[in-house]
């Protein structure tokens, strides 16, 4: 019993030093956007609130027990937040900043929510055609950004619509083969510990 209190004391803890560093975090971030955006956007001090926010989580033990009727609301709400980030942001505006909020948020309250009572928004988000998009997400980050870059510095102008669909699906093409070909890579290495 003294061990069990022991450790959920020292989690508490861990909690508390969590929260703190996050909010650090994203104090600094919402000064910095306004004197160095490229700062604000790849520095890891300012970035590190959003792991942060997802320690929090992890940390989280017990997990709130929600109901059916709130698990359709708040996954709703979370994927809102997504979904009015994506519409709503501009170039014009400050970002990342506070402006990073609802998405990350959102995210936390589908992590948070989801699993459990298996809402709607999360049965749709477990599809395969969603998941295998997920899977490859990190590659298609990595790709779209030289592909559209070179294709702007040859076109020398505004990509139009069809363009971009076509190099959105190169992007997708190249993200999916570098996943299959690191998957392939990786489980054809022998373990580390055995001899080569």
């Amino acid at each position: 019993m003294t061990f069990l209190l022991l450790s959920r004391w020292r989690i508490l803890r861990l909690s508390s030093l969590v929260g703190i560093a996050c909010a650090i975090s994203l104090a600094a971030l919402a000064i910095m956007v306004a004197y160095h955006k490229e700062a604000a956007f790849f520095l890891a001090p300012y970035l590190a609130w959003e792991l942060l926010l997802g320690a929090s989580l992890a940390l989280l033990s017990p997990w709130p027990k929600i109901g059916a009727r709130w698990a359709e609301l708040w996954t709703l709400v979370g994927l809102a937040m997504i979904l009015a980030s994506i519409v709503l942001l501009d170039e014009g505006q400050n970002f990342p900043g506070l402006l990073v909020l609802p998405a990350c948020l959102g995210t936390a309250l589908l992590i948070l929510v989801g699993p459990e009572q298996r809402p709607t928004v999360t049965r749709l988000l477990s599809t395969r055609l969603v998941v295998a998009l997920g899977l490859v997400s990190y590659s298609l980050y990595l790709w779209h950004w030289p592909i559209l870059a070179f294709a702007r510095y040859h076109f020398d102008r505004p990509l139009r619509w069809d363009e971009l669909t076509i190099l959105l699906a190169l992007s997708l093409s190249a993200a999916a083969a570098t996943y299959r070909l690191w998957n392939n890579l990786h489980t054809a290495l022998p373990l580390s510990g055995s001899r080569v």
